[in-house]
């Protein structure tokens, strides 16, 4: 899946179920969505002035920045947490951000923040109503 399956935008999931009961394997794109959910305050990054899920992601951003969690190993971790898919493919455009995915993927987070999140999500908070990165 490419853009379907992240903190943001969880319109994959039926397609993930139904590659699971097949017996197939997922691999999950863009978990940090282009690095709206890298880290740093999305507003501050001035090549996602204009991103569709820019409010999503702000949304998100303020929620860790007040549990004082690191985003980015949320956003990694909450797709990887799900046993159906595979692996996450989350980009890098340096050793430097590669290092920080890696790290991000095995950081440690408090146990009790994965209840909050699913219910964020379950409630549309921090949810991206823009078209596009739907599952086909």
């Amino acid at each position: 899946t490419f853009g379907d399956y992240n903190l943001m935008r969880q319109t994959a999931a039926p397609l993930i179920e139904a590659a699971h009961d097949s017996g197939m394997g997922v691999i999950a794109a863009w978990s940090i969505g282009s690095g709206l959910l890298a880290g740093p305050d999305p507003r501050t990054v001035a090549r996602l002035a204009n991103h569709p899920d820019l409010e999503a992601a702000i949304d998100w951003w303020e929620w860790a920045r007040d549990r004082a969690v690191d985003l980015r190993a949320v956003a990694i971790q909450w797709v990887l947490r799900n046993p159906k898919v595979g692996c996450t493919l989350v980009g890098a455009r340096n050793g430097v951000e590669m290092s920080q995915n890696l790290e991000s993927s095995l950081a440690p987070l408090p146990d009790a923040i994965w209840p909050e999140v699913e219910e964020r999500i379950r409630s549309g908070k921090g949810q991206s109503h823009a078209a596009g990165g739907e599952a086909a």
